[in-house]
């Protein structure tokens, strides 16, 4: 006999199997759209870490372009974008030529072909006054970003992932036309203006901030290992020149500074500033066996020819008044220069010096007969441009306690022009005058002009002429000068370590201190017996440069110059402090 089942009990079993139905479905659901989320979030995160490589690439490029491109100019530079997707950076691009925008050039940066989630190259367009052709000189952390992303300004570089063809776009045939691929502002490559909300472009911007915040730790590193190397050379670093507004500071090292601007000149610095003008110096003349010169003699005296040997040397014997020494061990005040005098040829001529120097009067008694004195007067002007061409290392005399380094000129290459304006590479006039010390016995003088010409031999020496940290000479950087960044740099040593100084600022009490400023709640911290910091300042944040006093350049314990047991500090980069510091060592 079979039974029938309650009509209660089987309306139970079909809800029980309807909520199963039901919770299958919506699991079914919130798991598909999980996933669904999970995909979104992979694809965009494909993309974002294809961004972030492309920025880390430009990024490295640009610190790294005075050893991959040219040395000549410092860091900072960015490539012209790949106008054929190739991923070749053109040669040359421009705002007026639509040409700062175009595809990321990869193989130039040396990285992988970078996509986005969707298969396409990525898209990149940069500041012009940072392209690396043409160059605009100078370029450092005063250089503002010239594009736009919505509401942030001061942007150098902005890369776009253009994501999936959207309607009324046609990739097929237009691999170049950005507006096939990228959307809004994106699109408009004759302006400035970018955005991150345009489309489905995905954006990401390189700032100022973060591109020299990278470039800083560069230039400070550079000047602190050029500043060892100068120490282990010469037993003391450089003596610097005194802080001033910078465009207008001579950078010329004075004896005694211990903090200031690097006294530092280049001879091939496209953008000349105080340094590379003509300075003051000591300087010490003299030359011999020259031959086949131009020689023009003006004489009073017909009955005296001016010696031959007072010609062809500085020291010579005149038949009257016997020996007569130009002499070199006395110096006298100069005009200088180093230069290039042709700047196209490399390497630079960056031993080349041009000088003008008058000697002061020699005077020389002669007897004319017992108890009748004569007198001579001889004075020397020189006028030369010159290379050093002996190149032997003993050029150099090093940094004392109350001297500054000093270089000589040994030149046996007298017959070259001056390659940057035909100037004789040596003109010497002599003015002498000789009379007799009583009345009766008439006065001559004599000029003799002396000039090189093709066919001139000889050897000169110049000596004891102010040498200044070479940025040719590779004892700084060249782009140093170049980008100007030397007027962005201050350094404070201790004297202990200043030429003479003995090298010890335990002993001498005058180490400097490094304050670190380290996240809350850790704090600051104070590291004492420093030698010596080198300071790069960021860009201004909101003081009007040039300045004349450090605070518009440097921050907290750094913007003020003060001399021995000095603090520093470093910190984290923020909307109040950007300054770079390096230290020089501590003190054993």
């Amino acid at each position: 006999m079979s039974r029938t089942q309650p009509r209660g009990r089987q309306r139970g079993v079909a809800l029980i199997a309807f909520v199963l139905v039901v919770l299958t479905a919506v699991s079914y659901l919130l798991f598909s759209g999980l996933n669904r989320k999970a995909a979104s979030y992979s694809l965009q995160e494909e993309t974002w870490q294809a961004l972030r490589e492309a920025r880390e690439a430009l990024m490295g490029y640009a610190v790294a372009y005075p050893d991959r491109i040219n040395p000549r100019y410092g860091p900072g530079y960015l490539p012209c974008p790949d106008d054929d997707n190739d991923g070749t950076a053109r040669t040359a691009c421009a705002l007026a030529t639509a040409s700062t925008t175009g595809r990321l050039p990869w193989r130039t940066l040396d990285v992988n072909d970078l996509r986005d989630a969707s298969g396409e190259r990525l898209w990149y367009a940069l500041s012009e006054n940072f392209r690396n052709n043409p160059h605009l000189q100078p370029l450092n952390s005063d250089t503002a970003g010239q594009l736009t992303v919505d509401d942030a300004d001061d942007v150098v570089a902005v890369i776009i992932a253009p994501g999936p063809v959207l309607p009324g776009q046609n990739r097929a045939v237009a691999t170049t036309d950005p507006a096939q691929y990228l959307d809004g502002d994106n699109a408009t490559v004759t302006d400035t203006t970018y955005s991150a909300r345009a489309g489905n472009d995905t954006v990401l911007a390189i700032t100022r901030g973060e591109l020299m915040g990278a470039i800083e730790k560069r230039v400070a590193g550079d000047v602190a290992r050029g500043l060892q190397r100068y120490y282990a050379a010469f037993g003391g670093y450089p003596w610097l020149s005194p802080f001033q507004r910078p465009d207008l500071a001579d950078f010329h090292a004075r004896t005694g500074m211990t903090s200031g601007l690097l006294a530092v000149h280049s001879a091939i610095d496209p953008n000349p500033g105080a340094n590379e003008n003509p300075f003051v110096t000591p300087l010490s003349f003299n030359w011999t066996g020259l031959g086949n010169a131009a020689v023009s003699i003006t004489d009073s005296d017909p009955n005296n020819d001016f010696p031959l040997g007072c010609i062809t040397d500085g020291s010579c014997v005149d038949p009257d008044f016997g020996a007569i020494s130009l002499v070199t061990s006395t110096a006298v005040p100069a005009s200088c220069q180093w230069f290039d005098p042709d700047p196209e040829n490399s390497p630079p001529a960056r031993n080349y010096a041009r000088c003008t120097a008058t000697f002061p009067t020699l005077l020389y008694i002669k007897q004319y007969a017992p108890g009748l004195p004569g007198r001579l007067e001889r004075t020397y002007q020189v006028t030369f441009s010159l290379a050093d061409t002996s190149l032997d290392g003993a050029d150099i005399t090093p940094p004392t306690a109350t001297t500054l380094r000093t270089r000589a000129i040994q030149s046996s290459n007298l017959a070259d022009p001056d390659p940057l304006d035909d100037a004789q590479a040596l003109q010497i006039t002599i003015f002498q005058r000789h009379y007799a010390l009583f009345a009766g016995y008439p006065e001559y003088t004599i000029n003799v002009q002396i000039t090189a010409d093709g066919d001139t031999v000889g050897n000169v020496v110049a000596s004891g002429i102010n040498y200044d940290l070479d940025a040719d000479a590779g004892e700084v950087p060249p782009w140093l000068t170049s980008g100007d960044w030397h007027q962005l740099v201050y350094v404070d040593y201790a004297a202990a370590y200043a030429p003479g100084g003995g090298g010890n600022c335990i002993a001498a009490a005058n180490c400097l201190t490094l304050r670190v400023e380290r996240p809350l709640p850790a704090g600051a911290v104070d590291i004492a017996n420093q030698r010596g910091v080198v300071l790069v300042a960021g860009r201004s944040l909101g003081a009007a440069r040039p300045a004349a006093d450090l605070a518009g350049y440097y921050e907290n314990e750094n913007d003020n110059d003060v001399s021995a047991n000095a603090t520093y500090q470093r910190a984290a980069h923020d909307l109040t402090f950007n300054d770079e510091v390096r230290t020089l060592g501590t003190a054993p």
